[in-house]
């Protein structure tokens, strides 16, 4: 979590040390494209992305008291709960593929989940 200068808010940075390919047009065209597929409810936003120090950073919003799937489940996952997830997993799929983008791979350490307070 980090806080930004400009507006004040907090968002995620997520780095990633010795990019050799990286410029900033590539940073550029990553945004265009992200940023072409709008608000999204159960995609998190990406706010901005640039090189620095050898490194490409990508600054998304941050989601308070969201943890990832990996965090919150060690065993089965109810079923209903699958269900739901699959739901948004599928509504996210057709949003992405509907810009004529992918999604190549999904880890369960990068799909986040809100907690409440009874779970």
């Amino acid at each position: 979590q980090v806080a930004s200068r400009e507006d004040g808010f907090s968002y995620c940075l997520r780095r990633f040390d010795n990019v050799k390919s990286a410029t900033p047009n590539v940073c550029a065209g990553v945004f265009e494209r992200w940023s072409k597929l709008g608000d999204h409810p159960n995609l998190v936003q990406l706010h901005r992305c640039f090189i620095a120090q050898r490194a490409l950073f990508f600054v998304y919003q941050y989601v308070p008291g969201a943890v990832s799937l990996k965090q919150r489940w060690n065993g089965p996952m109810p079923e209903n709960f699958l269900w739901s997830a699959i739901a948004q997993f599928v509504s996210v799929l057709r949003r992405v593929h509907g810009n004529s983008m992918a999604v190549r791979t999904m880890d369960m350490s990068h799909v986040l989940t809100k907690t409440y307070p009874s779970q």
